[in-house]
């Protein structure tokens, strides 16, 4: 009786093992919130069309799905990362929270508010070509670090690449979004045509 007893709660060690092993993983696919924020103001400094966007300040919005848990965890922290940065764009950024409920809804939002970046907290990649028609023609640079949102039309992506932070652009839409980066900064992205 001892010898199936001990292999099952080998099996049972082993399988726990490999859960954590998986968390680990899937946490580690992130870049940091405070290093997002920087290099989402690097960016910023690079868009030719920014200075237009932020003329009476830097309105940034962070977008979130209520039954998002994790989405909803990662908007707060962005939220509070973001009002940190005393200068964004060479303006004093105002941050808030924006509950998606669709994208015709959110592109009135963002036109109404004169929004200069809107940062998507969770997974965009289902809503991502939709959210990609409400915006053309808008001048608006829109984040994610949903690299699957970045394919579908979301603007900017910040992801990791052999454990390091990469910038990804969707170049057709950040030219129908107004998003004008210097190209000595695409040449250091992986460019979605």
């Amino acid at each position: 009786m001892r010898g199936p007893g001990r292999k099952l709660r080998r099996g049972i060690l082993v399988v726990a093992l490999l859960l954590l092993c998986s968390v680990v993983a899937l946490a580690d696919r992130t870049v940091p919130v405070e290093l997002q924020v920087r290099l989402m103001a690097k960016v910023a400094a690079y868009d030719r069309n920014m200075p237009k966007r932020v003329r009476g300040g830097a309105h940034l919005v962070v977008i979130h799905r209520n039954g998002d848990v994790e989405g909803s965890r990662l908007a707060r922290r962005m939220r509070t990362a973001l009002a940190k940065e005393s200068k964004f764009a060479d303006s004093k950024p105002t941050v808030e929270l924006y509950s998606y409920e669709g994208a015709a809804s959110m592109a009135e939002m963002i036109g109404k508010r004169k929004v200069a970046i809107a940062y998507f907290a969770g997974s965009f990649d289902g809503d991502a070509k939709e959210i990609r028609r409400a915006l053309e023609g808008m001048s608006v640079l829109t984040v994610s670090s949903n690299l699957d949102a970045v394919k579908g039309g979301i603007v900017l992506g910040i992801g990791l690449s052999s454990g390091r932070p990469k910038l990804y652009l969707n170049l057709p839409q950040a030219r129908k979004q107004k998003v004008q980066l210097a190209p000595r900064l695409i040449k250091l992205m992986e460019v979605y045509r």
